[in-house]
């Protein structure tokens, strides 16, 4: 799961305090947005805590977890309010929408340390089913993310496993029906992913070999492996030692199906990559977008992408036809001081902020989510996007 996820910016703060987090910054949600052509605020939603968001484009439904983790909460799009609560025991978190099957996916850790992955009818917001997951051999329930390609009846989990004892990551395949265990794809720091159904195809930011790893939803074969930036040298420094040289670390990926382009955003170097699909090579980038870039969400409608900075606690829109910023970012909470802090190697910082690390868009309305993670009072920015009408929403059914 995403709240799971070894995180760079949090990983001086780690090991400062002996793995644990050793204190909370406080800040105020913004009151209103910056003057930009497209960012106003909305709403600030008090359920945060570590929560993603996932949409479901058919009902405008928003799904997220409960601030004490208790419940998944169902969200009207339209008006912000809780119109459905689903028990949550195992704390699990909202993962992936299959819009095929009206389906909600939410991942979570059972007692005995299992991955769970709990399946909810978005018709009925009712539990249907628990996917006991068969753990790859010497893992350990860290999961980085869930995905589903119900068209192949497969779910994907991604594996940090790299220190010492445990070795690198991976790339789990399970079995959507029965959680058995088909594959294991060798992937260093597996952050994200995303899945053309059309053309079957999974691309994984690897977040310690930066690279975006392509691989076939079929055979499970590894196609491709693309270069994002320069490598960690070292391998593995970042646990092991010092790194002997400043290294890439790709993060936010998006993946427009419309026109097969993949763009990935360096949370690290602060600059976006776009990569064709068809043939698997970076057409545009380096762009320049601002150290601290974590996750990205692509509104495929208006040819919109929306960029969370964790560094700045800001959200930022980039035309993806022109490649051109649409006005100022939106201020998402308090900034980490001083800023270049969490990714400095000295990691000097006074206050980390809010690390707000993804942001996702609702394609039914063109609002955009972005959960905050350090906060003495967690809440989801919910802001305005470039459009308030999407005339095509026929191609949303």
């Amino acid at each position: 799961m995403k709240t799971n996820s070894i995180h760079w910016g949090l990983l001086a703060l780690l090991l400062l305090c002996g793995g644990a987090l050793c204190f909370e910054p406080a800040f105020t949600a913004p009151a209103q947005a910056s003057n930009t052509p497209w960012g106003k605020v909305v709403a600030t939603l008090p359920e945060g805590n570590f929560a993603a968001v996932v949409i479901n484009p058919k009902t405008n439904a928003v799904y997220t977890v409960s601030g004490d983790g208790t419940e998944i909460l169902v969200l009207d799009g339209k008006t912000n309010q809780v119109t459905a609560t689903i028990p949550n025991p195992s704390g699990a978190t909202p993962e992936w929408f299959d819009p095929s099957q009206d389906r909600l996916y939410a991942g979570g850790v059972e007692t005995s340390g299992n991955g769970i992955v709990t399946v909810i009818d978005a018709k009925t917001n009712s539990v249907i089913n628990t996917i006991t997951l068969v753990q790859p051999q010497g893992s350990v329930p860290n999961v980085t993310f869930y995905a589903v390609n119900s068209a192949t009846g497969k779910l994907y989990g991604g594996y940090d496993l790299e220190s010492p004892k445990i070795g690198p990551g991976l790339l789990a395949v399970w079995d959507l029906a029965t959680g058995a265990l088909i594959e294991t794809i060798s992937i260093d720091f597996p952050q994200s992913v995303a899945i053309n159904p059309k053309t079957n195809r999974l691309y994984v930011a690897d977040n310690f070999s930066s690279q975006l790893v392509v691989v076939d939803g079929v055979t499970n074969a590894v196609i491709d492996r693309i270069q994002i930036g320069q490598a960690y040298f070292p391998d593995g420094c970042y646990v092991f030692g010092p790194c002997i040289t400043q290294a890439s670390a790709p993060w936010g990926l998006s993946l427009s199906e419309k026109t097969n382009r993949i763009y990935v955003n360096d949370v690290q170097d602060g600059t976006l990559y776009v990569i064709d699909g068809k043939t698997d090579r970076i057409i545009s980038g380096p762009i320049a977008v601002g150290q601290g870039a974590a996750g990205n969400a692509l509104d495929d409608v208006s040819d919109v992408l929306y960029i969370i900075n964790e560094e700045t606690s800001a959200a930022s829109a980039l035309d993806v036809k022109t490649m051109k910023p649409l006005g100022a970012p939106v201020s998402a909470g308090t900034p980490a001081s001083p800023l270049g802090c969490v990714f400095s190697p000295s990691g000097n910082c006074t206050e980390y902020g809010s690390l707000p690390g993804s942001i996702t868009v609702n394609p039914a309305n063109n609002k955009i989510y972005v959960p905050t993670t350090l906060s003495n009072s967690p809440f989801i920015l919910v802001v305005q996007g470039k459009s308030t009408d999407h005339e095509d929403q026929a191609a949303l059914k």
